[in-house]
């Protein structure tokens, strides 16, 4: 890649101006200022032009100039374009522009299109494009007088030392991946931590399931389940034992059958409807009876009439007793006498006749009488019976109803018995199917604690490759640190460094001073310490250690170390910038000085397309190819001998 040309747009004293960079030779840059007699070429912008160079690439200027200073007096913008050639024809145009508080940065692809990213994208591209940064582009391309951040200045930072120097090798790039390795350490030990956590919790989780507890409080519930189960069981064969045994209680060993009392009772009252049915008929006989009695009263006083009758019959046949009637003394053969005595003779046999049909009547009446009054006597028998019967029937369902109240409460007693071996049953029955308290629970701990051991295993097993990922990183932190590659490499350039450099000094110092460069310095103590940092230590004519240096001295070994940085660059495949720029390298050197340096100079142009040298001494020029000219004016600065 390499740096094409230069556009300034109201750039500090700058209006207009272009400024070819690629292979322009060896070129001084002189100045006049001709807005006053006291400065000769000083003030007129010759400077300026390394300022717009370093402002378009990396917004920065040697003399740290920042902001709205860098527009041009009276102006409200300014503006700078850096074209690279990555090919011929093929470019990319870096631009930046300043309007008053408002910076902008541009990256121009060579298609044409806009490099669309933010600002610190766009600079990072830009910076690998060049393959430098802004340190790192001062201490290889640019020389500014002044500048006391030079590589080998004493006050320059050892980290900003190893800073260029990575840039320059392009081992900038373990540093990032230094960063990133931290960052992936850093984020590789958060994941660890939460997986650990994770694992932590797990077991965590495992401990609050207490299986073995939980097991033993299940078992323990089991068996009391199984006790109750037999318990209850147990109660209801003893309830069940004393209802079967409850009529063989001695209360109970006497009581009467009550259904053979009740067939008794049934047949008493068989008998006794029929007893009281023969009691009505017993009225109905007493009426026969007395009927009876009153016939046979009747027939005995016809019989005491009709034997009365008799009697006076006899009486009148007593009288008649003779010959003749007693009256009119009549033959009572004969006549009236025999009439009497016949119609007396006939009411006797009619009277006799009579009384012996009474007689057989009142036998009669007699004898149905008698049968009468047997049946009659019998139905008050039967009238006596039913009474009894009735008295018997009474105390046999007294009898039944206490046996039968017995048998009741033995009933209810037993049926309670039952209820409570049924009871009993039930509560086994229920005891047998509850579910175990801890059943679900001694599950879902088993399910839980099997699932968090399965979570646990294959947590270790992540963790132990989050372990290995981050010993891998671990290493590569290591690795990408100043201990590691970084230093390593540091190391393996020091040796080429402190040769270039000498080699320089050859030149600018006749080998009056060298130099040695190392990554190892030496502290003040008498342990013989060393500290991880790059040492520059240098010999003065042969005296070690002539600290400080003059001016001059510290100038050429700043040069020299700059131009060993250079050789540097040219040795990364590809990652020359051809082009050197010079500011006031002459300045303050000696004759003999000056001729050294434009020595090494012409020695450099040999293998550099480019190189400005800005100088005050014109006596010099004629070693130059070319020289241009800045020259001021009414506060603008023009370029002559531009190409």
């Amino acid at each position: 890649m390499d740096l094409y040309d230069l556009q300034i747009y109201n750039f500090g004293p700058y209006e207009d101006v272009r400024l070819m960079l690629y292979q322009q030779g060896l070129v001084w840059i002189t100045g006049e200022n001709r807005d006053t007699n006291a400065a000769d070429n000083n003030g007129c912008g010759k400077t300026g032009l390394f300022r717009a160079l370093t402002w378009c690439l990396w917004g920065e200027t040697i003399d740290g100039e920042k902001g709205d200073k860098v527009i041009r007096e009276g102006q409200t913008s300014a503006r700078v374009e850096v074209r690279l050639r990555e090919a011929p024809k093929q470019f990319w145009t870096i631009w930046r522009e300043r309007r008053k508080g408002s910076p902008k940065l541009g990256l121009t692809q060579p298609d044409g299109n806009g490099f669309k990213a933010d600002k610190k994208a766009v600079q990072d591209k830009i910076n690998e494009l060049l393959g430098l940064d802004y340190h790192a582009f001062k201490n290889t391309v640019l020389y500014g007088q002044g500048d006391i951040s030079r590589f080998a200045h004493p006050r320059t930072k050892d980290a900003d030392r190893k800073a260029m120097l990575h840039c320059i090798m392009r081992t900038d790039i373990l540093t990032r991946a230094h960063k990133v390795a931290l960052e992936r350490a850093k984020a590789q030990r958060k994941a660890i931590e939460a997986k650990q956590a994770e694992l932590d919790k797990a077991e965590a989780r495992m401990g609050e399931h207490d299986i073995p507890v939980i097991a033993a409080n299940h078992a323990s519930w089991e068996a009391y389940r199984k006790e109750n189960i037999a318990r209850f069981r147990d109660n209801a064969k003893e309830w069940k034992a004393k209802a079967d045994e409850l009529l063989e209680v001695p209360e109970m060993a006497g009581l009467e059958d009550v259904d053979q009392l009740n067939a008794e009772l049934s047949g008493m009252n068989i008998a006794l409807d029929e007893a009281r049915a023969a009691m009505q008929g017993a009225s109905k006989l007493a009426d026969l009876l007395n009927k009876a009695d009153e016939v046979r009263y009747g027939l005995e006083n016809k019989i005491e009439r009709q034997k009365t009758q008799l009697e006076q019959i006899d009486e009148q046949l007593k009288a008649l007793d003779g010959d003749t009637c007693p009256l009119c003394e009549s033959p009572l053969t004969e006549g009236h006498g025999r009439d009497q005595v016949r119609a007396l003779g006939v009411a006797r046999r009619t009277a006799n006749v009579q009384l012996k049909q009474l007689k057989l009547k009142h036998k009669k009446a007699e004898a149905e009488r008698a049968e009468r009054k047997v049946a009659y006597d019998h139905e008050l028998e039967l009238t006596e019976q039913v009474t009894e019967l009735a008295h018997e029937m009474e105390g046999l369902r007294e009898r039944i109803k206490a046996a039968e109240s017995v048998l009741e409460r033995a009933r209810q007693q037993r049926d309670q018995f039952i209820e409570k071996a049924k009871g009993c049953i039930e509560q086994a029955k229920g005891w047998a199917t509850q579910g175990n308290p801890y059943e679900e629970q001694l599950e879902a701990a088993r399910k839980k604690v099997a699932h968090l051991k399965k979570v646990a295993k294959k947590l270790k097993v992540e963790l132990k490759a989050e372990y290995n990922e981050l010993a891998y990183l671990e290493f590569w932190v290591r690795g990408f640190s100043n201990q590691g590659m970084p230093s390593y490499m540091l190391d393996s350039v020091m040796p080429y460094i402190t040769e270039r450099a000498n080699h320089y000094l050859e030149t600018l110092a006749d080998g009056d001073i060298k130099m040695v460069f190392d990554t190892q310095r030496e502290l003040k103590s008498s342990k013989g310490d060393y500290r991880d940092e790059i040492d520059i230590q240098w010999e003065v004519e042969g005296v070690a250690d002539s600290y400080p240096p003059s001016g001059g001295q510290l100038k050429k070994m700043e040069i020299a170390a700059d131009l060993a940085l250079m050789d540097l660059v040219a040795s990364r495949e590809g990652g020359r910038l051809d082009l050197l720029m010079l500011d006031e390298v002459l300045d303050g050197l000696d004759a003999e000085g000056c001729h050294r340096v434009i020595r090494l100079l012409q020695e450099l142009r040999r293998y550099r397309g480019t190189i400005f040298v800005i100088s005050h001494e014109a006596e010099v020029s004629e070693a130059f190819e070319k020289a241009i000219t800045a020259i001021k004016e009414g506060g603008v600065t023009t370029v002559t001998g531009l190409v």
